[in-house]
């Protein structure tokens, strides 16, 4: 009788509390690299617009025992002209791939996606961070965007999650590059496009 409490009670209750305990041991570590400027080489292709532009990764370690999920942050991008003489345009959609180009869907995390990511224990994963620019640029050749967009030298990449905060009220994601305040612009990654 006092093996069948010891084996049957005891023993497991004292390997589901070890388990526990042991998958709280360690952390995630997250590394963001983006590119610091970005040239026009890597902005156009053949006198337009690239369909897709890398801007950096996303490094996630996993330094856990068991196997975690990571929720990637939504993001935003937008062009602004540092001089202040005109107003910030929406650059585009921020999408993150774990896949080089071209990436399958499977692989694509936009905004209208799942951006849950699961890293296995003791591992690292890479996820390439894309900007699909936005469709208004499509459909200009170098000196149209040239004489519109010239006098943007910076991209910026926020939060879209943090953005949401500062309006409480809002139930959309929807957001506008003009409407970030000195806060959210301060706290973006920067990014110089140099011409």
């Amino acid at each position: 009788m006092k093996y069948k409490i010891i084996f049957g009670i005891i023993l497991p209750l004292i390997i589901i509390i070890s388990l526990a305990l042991v998958s709280n041991l360690g952390q995630l570590s997250i590394k963001q690299d983006f590119v610091k400027q970005l040239s026009l080489n890597d902005l156009l292709e053949n006198k337009k617009v690239k369909d897709t532009i890398k801007l950096g990764e996303v490094g996630i370690e996993n330094k856990y025992f068991l196997p975690k999920r990571y929720d990637l942050t939504q993001l935003g991008a937008c062009l602004r002209d540092t001089s202040g003489g005109k107003a910030m345009v929406d650059a585009g959609t921020i999408e993150y791939s774990e896949g080089d180009l071209p990436y399958s869907d499977k692989y694509v995390y936009d905004y209208q996606q799942d951006r849950s990511i699961e890293i296995s224990s003791k591992n690292i994963k890479k996820i390439n961070v894309y900007l699909r620019p936005s469709g208004s640029f499509s459909y200009l050749n170098y000196s149209q965007l040239k004489t519109q967009y010239g006098s943007y030298d910076e991209l910026i990449i926020f939060e879209k999650d943090n953005y949401n905060q500062q309006y409480p009220t809002s139930r959309t994601r929807i957001y506008n590059c003009y409407d970030l305040n000195q806060d959210s612009i301060d706290n973006s990654i920067h990014i110089t496009i140099l011409k």
